[in-house]
């Protein structure tokens, strides 16, 4: 890592280049006692190594063990018990950065945000550019209200290569606090084209597109959505309800503005499965990809049908 990446992460370090090399190394180094008390750092040409004795190997079985009992306690929601046994991990192994980042979710879900930070930072100190350390940061940054230093996060998290859904579909939210709709929208955009089966990024590219008054767009989108098929256990369920009804808020708004949409052509599926607009009741499409059955409009035929029974009466008067 660079001098350049260590002030980063510390603004208060900023200008830190301009110390004496034995005095710059010393100030790097006190960072990283977390390591080990006799941790240095070596300087050379803007970039910056970190000596500390390893960890022994036979703390490998144990750290193991520990980790997978801090993930049972973190899936059954016990974060509080869960953090003495990731501090135990951490004084094992201090270079263990996933180890530090459920650590720091640990201290949110307890209430200690500043722990949670302090957890970042050094896991941040180990490796400036990991994407998912950035993500967690920006997450912490967000829940403290600090949308300005989240979004630089986020922003890092971005450049360095993270494009996973649930990511890009996080940083779209945050812009939309920030104000920012176009930035969200593309990101929702990029998130559907990079991870189609997030259900989620569908929503809230909708529900944007509501809002500009894109009724029609909306529809097509959760359209889209709700024609995918999907595993019997979903846990998204809530969110595909919610679609549920948003396409049917969707479809009447983009009818109430254009009476002809009533009659376009149905949104296609990914796979090319036809989503009826006509569904009977007015339900909305089949959540698991089946087609409807077809109801065919015919106002032409009832047109043609009228003609003929008006020039009937027409020619049945004249023969009178």
């Amino acid at each position: 890592m660079s001098v350049a990446d260590l002030a980063a992460l510390l603004p208060e370090w900023r200008g830190l280049e301009k110390l004496p090399r034995q005095k710059l190394e010393a100030a790097i180094a006190r960072q990283y006692h977390f390591l080990h008390p006799q941790a240095r750092a070596v300087v050379a040409e803007g970039g910056v190594r970190v000596h500390a004795p390893a960890p022994p190997s036979a703390v490998d079985e144990a750290v193991q063990l520990l980790l997978e009992r801090a993930a049972e306690l973190l899936r059954t929601g016990a974060g509080q018990q869960a953090v003495p046994v990731l501090t135990r991990v951490l004084a094992l192994d201090p270079t263990d950065i996933p180890a530090r980042r459920e650590l720091a979710r640990a201290f949110v879900a307890t209430g200690r945000v500043d722990a949670a930070c302090a957890q970042v930072r050094d896991a941040l100190l180990l490796a400036p550019r990991d994407p998912a350390t950035l993500v967690l940061l920006g997450d912490i940054l967000e829940h403290k209200g600090d949308l300005e230093r989240a979004a630089a996060a986020y922003a890092q998290a971005y450049r360095a290569g993270s494009r996973e859904g649930p990511v890009l579909h996080a940083y779209a939210k945050l812009q939309l606090k920030r104000r920012r709709p176009a930035d969200a929208h593309r990101l929702w955009e990029e998130a559907i084209a990079v991870a189609p089966e997030y259900p989620d990024t569908y929503l809230g590219l909708a529900r944007l597109s509501l809002e500009d008054g894109r009724a029609g767009a909306a529809r097509d989108l959760l359209g889209r959505l709700l024609g995918q098929s999907r595993d019997g256990e979903d846990r998204s369920a809530p969110v595909y309800a919610e679609a549920t009804r948003l396409y049917e808020e969707a479809r009447a708004r983009a009818a109430e503005a254009d009476p002809r949409e009533a009659l376009s052509a149905p949104p296609q599926t990914p796979d090319g499965l036809g989503l009826e607009d006509g569904n009977r009741g007015g339900d909305a499409p089949h959540p698991a990809g089946r087609q409807a059955p077809r109801r065919r409009a015919r106002p032409l035929a009832y047109l043609a049908a009228v003609a003929v029974l008006l020039a009937l009466a027409v020619a049945w008067y004249f023969v009178r």
